[in-house]
């Protein structure tokens, strides 16, 4: 991402908020796509970096998912100024 400095975890814990078809939670094996700021959900000790977005893909359409992807980067980008 253009003007992203490495580790800038809010950003992308911010990411993952914006999404609507992603559902934050950690992959438990179901068929719904996921996104997850792994460090987050690890907690203080975690060893993910803290700049990580994890994706899981469901069965959703992958058009619809790139759209929300793109959406949701769009809307943190637009934060972060």
């Amino acid at each position: 991402m253009a003007g992203l400095a490495s580790g800038d975890w809010q950003h992308s814990l911010r990411v993952g908020q914006r999404c609507r078809l992603f559902i934050r939670a950690a992959s438990l094996g179901g068929v719904e796509s996921l996104i997850e700021h792994r460090c987050t959900f690890e907690g203080p000790d975690s060893t993910a970096p803290k700049d990580m977005v994890r994706l899981s893909i469901g069965l959703e359409n992958p058009a619809d998912l790139v759209a929300d992807l793109e959406q949701a980067l769009e809307r943190a980008a637009k934060e972060d100024r």
